[in-house]
């Protein structure tokens, strides 16, 4: 958080940010807010060139042949995570750690991804900017969602790209247009379309 709040921005209203006491609660102070300011200053160019760069991303990890490891069976709910670099350096992955991976390195170029948690299965979601100009969408400050309905509102609205992580790992060829193909058809097989 820093000590000076932004003012507001049309970006406030379009994602239709929460507000208590007339104030908006997000974006005014935290990382939210960096994201904003560096929407404003974005030219409408630089959005086509976001695939580009998230492809670029998908083909280094890729090219990192890391092995897609199950959890271990357990009957508890705790599942142990691996950081970001234990992950390149033993080369294993779950579908969260992966997951995880592909997060870390969408925020280092400067996208706003999110963490998908449904039936047991982990995958990523990134905005598409050029999509939130449109319409209002749905702002979750923690980039955190297992709501079906909000992740379903996502993909319906077309604001959010999704992609499946475990595509990165040794012995899958998926490119990533297969990887957010993948991760859209279980988006809908768990949203019952």
């Amino acid at each position: 958080k820093t000590e000076k709040h932004i003012g507001d921005t049309e970006y406030h209203k379009k994602l239709d940010i929460l507000k208590m006491d007339d104030e908006y609660i997000y974006g005014k102070n935290d990382l939210f807010a960096l994201i904003l300011i560096l929407k404003q200053l974005q030219k409408k160019d630089d959005f086509r060139e976001m695939l580009k760069e998230i492809e670029r991303i998908y083909n280094t990890l890729h090219d990192l042949n890391i092995l897609y490891q199950n959890p271990p069976a357990s009957s508890s709910l705790v599942q142990r995570v691996r950081m970001v670099n234990e992950v390149i350096n033993d080369k294993k992955a779950t579908c969260l750690d992966s997951s995880i991976l592909f997060c870390s390195c969408l925020l280092e170029v400067g996208y706003y991804p999110l963490l998908i948690l449904i039936d047991n299965h982990a995958f990523v979601g990134v905005y598409l900017w050029d999509y939130m100009d449109k319409e209002k969408g749905i702002v979750n400050s923690e980039g955190i969602y297992s709501n079906l309905s909000d992740i379903k509102k996502l993909a319906n609205d077309g604001k959010v790209i999704f992609i499946e992580t475990t595509s990165i790992t040794t012995g899958n060829d998926a490119s990533l247009q297969d990887a957010i193909d993948i991760a859209t058809k279980k988006l809908k097989m768990y949203s019952g379309k």
